[in-house]
């Protein structure tokens, strides 16, 4: 009995992952084709699951997506984060200096996900939610997090990269986003010029841990209006020096 409690658990866990990793909602079907299983058992595992709030259905389509229970469980593991707690005062001082929106973001499967916020000071502000996951190759954190990276690192994160076009601005080209990222190390900041939404810029620099690897990233965004392209190399000082504070409280001696 327990071996079949515990199957069942683990093929409920992978319904959820299914359902997290998808950007739209999925039927029983789909489900069923995509986890090679039985659609009865999979139209069983969602009844359970949307009980307990893991999982809803939307009205109209009838489709699956991930449940409320779900989105405040991951919201709660990645504000427990390590990077998170050390980084929160230096979060709050870097919002108090520049009043805009704070993010902290680490690397997950290819994928920039945020793991804190500090809501921004002013009337129109750019925020984010916790576990929103953006892409790598056209946002400030994402860049910050891939440019320092060891070189093998580096080439193997960018091999799996699709360089999908978000505005005119975005990069495109491995090449040209290589070449992007030596200029992000070499100065120590990255910027996201309208790169992913027209009209938002951002800034971001890299959090190290003890033994010298990028752990995470720092960053502000706000209403290009207000981040003005003469003003970018003076918000990269500033968040450079906030990274710095955090990378130092964990360990970081370089």
């Amino acid at each position: 009995m327990a071996r079949t409690n515990s199957g069942s658990l683990l093929k409920g866990m992978r319904l959820v992952e299914v359902l997290a990793d998808s950007d739209r909602a999925l039927g029983v079907s789909e489900l069923a084709r995509l986890l090679a299983q039985d659609k009865s058992a999979v139209y069983r595992l969602l009844t359970t699951l949307k009980s307990g709030g893991y999982v809803e259905q939307d009205a109209e389509s009838k489709k699956y997506v991930i449940g409320p229970r779900m989105i405040v469980m991951s919201s709660r593991v990645l504000g427990n984060n390590d990077v998170s707690r050390y980084a929160r005062p230096a979060m709050k001082k870097l919002l108090q200096e520049t009043r805009e929106t704070v993010h902290l973001a680490m690397l997950m499967e290819d994928q920039v996900v945020y793991i804190a916020q500090e809501a921004g000071l002013e009337v129109i502000s750019v925020n984010t939610e916790i576990g929103q996951r953006e892409a790598v190759h056209c946002t400030a954190v994402g860049k910050a997090l891939v440019a320092f990276l060891p070189d093998e690192e580096r080439e193997a994160v960018i091999a799996r990269l699709d360089f999908r076009r978000y505005t005119p601005a975005t990069i495109t080209e491995p090449d040209h986003f290589r070449a992007h990222c030596r200029q992000i190390s070499a100065q120590g900041y990255a910027v996201d010029d309208e790169e992913l939404y027209p009209g938002v810029r951002c800034v971001a620099a890299p959090i190290m841990g003890y033994d010298g690897n990028v752990l995470a990233a720092l960053g502000i965004s706000g209403p290009a209006t207000r981040l003005t392209i003469e003003m970018l190399p003076r918000l990269g000082e500033v968040v450079v020096k906030y990274a710095r504070e955090v990378s130092k409280r964990l360990g970081f001696l370089g």
